[in-house]
């Protein structure tokens, strides 16, 4: 299980059933700017990589990063990391959350996604959300992720 920005749910969970535990740190590709400024266009990691890609969101940067993790796992292979690559997932919440919907569903070598909240922007149904108090709204999350 590989937690998006860190590991959302109780480690026991995983662990007690022999199922490793990993975190991508999404800040090695493109920082979390939810409560801070962001750096903006070409200062992140991935963008000094593909400068010509201007109109990407950290989500599909973040998805990009985990994908190449994941690559990683694939070349070490099995019986060197003692993990069953046919069944790699990722989780996470909040905005991490909606990082593991886009990371599950743009690696096709992801089993499992849980997105455990995913937060503003997420899976919501937003019809529904709009008429409930506190409830984060689409427009209370950072437009840069997307």
């Amino acid at each position: 299980m590989i937690g998006t920005s860190n590991n959302s749910l109780p480690s026991s969970i995983f662990t007690e059933r022999g199922i490793a535990l990993m975190t991508f740190h999404e800040a090695q590709v493109n920082n979390y700017s939810q409560f801070g400024k962001p750096s903006g266009g070409g200062n992140y990691e991935f963008d000094k990589l593909y400068p010509s890609l201007v109109s990407n969101g950290a989500y599909a940067d973040w998805a990009w990063g985990l994908s190449r993790l994941n690559d990683g796992l694939q070349q070490l292979g099995s019986k060197r990391t003692k993990i069953d690559l046919q069944h790699i997932g990722v989780m996470g919440c909040s905005y991490a959350g909606k990082m593991a919907l886009f990371c599950g569903a743009l690696d096709e070598r992801i089993a499992l996604t849980i997105a455990q909240e995913s937060g503003g922007g997420g899976a919501a149904a937003w019809r529904v959300s709009r008429s409930l108090e506190k409830v984060e709204g689409l427009d209370q999350t950072d437009g840069n992720w997307f």
